[in-house]
């Protein structure tokens, strides 16, 4: 998906929520956060996680509400436009609008900057991210099919 509108709003998360960027200590919390959102094991998603930290162009922003670690987003910048993915909030807090004001803080961040384009990465089967990712700007540009093999 890309984005088309820029949502209103200022440049405050609001909701007691911090993002901050993640770092080598973050790792396993970085896996666990992933892995309950998208599934497969924390240290598979830890693994996604460390390689990404300190990559050049890439940044994951640890989200925490009240002090709790609640959600991650990674993002990639290259030739002023952006890329968005690994967007999770854990289970336990979807739903409270956590994800919609990241996401809104994000795009504003990164349009202020003079980034664009700005596109995020969405599993077509995932309705409600689809959903919130509409609402907060973005239509669909292309869309991929992902074929797995299990190997051994």
């Amino acid at each position: 998906m890309v984005l088309r509108d820029v949502p209103p709003g200022g440049d405050e998360l609001g909701m007691g929520l911090v993002a901050r960027i993640a770092n080598v200590s973050d790792v396993a919390v970085l896996g666990e956060i992933g892995s309950s959102a998208f599934g497969g094991s924390p240290e598979e998603a830890s693994a996604i996680s460390r390689s990404s930290i300190g990559a050049v162009g890439r940044t994951i922003f640890l989200i925490s509400r009240n002090g709790e670690d609640v959600g991650m987003v990674s993002i990639a910048v290259d030739h002023g436009s952006a890329s968005i993915a690994g967007f999770a909030v854990r289970p336990e807090h979807q739903g409270m609008g956590i994800g919609r004001a990241v996401l809104k803080w994000l795009v504003r961040r990164l349009h202020g900057d003079g980034i664009a384009p700005i596109t995020i990465e969405v599993d077509v089967t995932n309705d409600r991210a689809a959903g919130l990712y509409r609402d907060c700007g973005f239509r669909e540009d292309r869309i991929y099919d992902y074929l797995a093999v299990a190997i051994g």
